[in-house]
């Protein structure tokens, strides 16, 4: 990790590209998603060093946006409904400092899993996008953990435990 700077480098970004491939195969292999399925997920991942946003509480790695809808001008093609995956880079960094036993891959392909598990519930209609019930939406984030643990189960990594204990347990 670059200990000067609070956003990715291009190593780094390229491990999280790697991350998603392997984040995107855990969820085909657990919804069993068919082609025409998957192709209906359109989201795309964003980094603190391009959203230029306001860094949420230093506990959350990322969180989905929903992008407004496009118009489309053909009326035979449905509407889909597309989001963004933005990730909290100085929170993960931090993180990822303190704690020396972590590393950035394994991290990443928890957080992308997490991430796109919630997009998969949004698009099948399991959970709404705009909840505004903390309490719904606390239990909504305790199922998708659970569903991410369980889905990276198989995932041959040493730091599963402390890394869900970072969703479960706070920082």
């Amino acid at each position: 990790m670059d200990s000067e700077s609070p956003y990715f480098n291009f190593i780094e970004k390229r491990l999280i590209r790697l991350a998603l491939n392997e984040s995107e195969q855990y969820l085909d292999r657990f919804y069993r998603f068919s082609p025409r399925e998957w192709f209906n997920f359109c989201y795309s991942i964003e980094t603190g060093f391009t959203i230029k946003d306001n860094v949420p509480h230093s506990s959350i790695f990322a969180e989905v946006k929903k992008l407004d809808p496009i118009i489309k001008k053909c009326s035979d093609e449905f509407q889909r409904d597309q989001y963004i995956v933005c990730l909290f880079d100085k929170n993960i960094i931090n993180v990822l400092k303190r704690r020396s036993s972590l590393e950035l891959y394994p991290l990443m392909v928890y957080i992308l899993t997490h991430e796109l598990v919630h997009i998969a519930r949004f698009s099948q209609k399991l959970y709404p996008f705009e909840c505004f019930d903390f309490k719904s939406h606390k239990k909504e984030e305790e199922k998708v953990h659970n569903i991410t643990f369980q889905m990276l189960k198989s995932f041959k990594m040493k730091t599963l435990e402390d890394i869900a204990s970072l969703y479960k347990y706070g920082l």
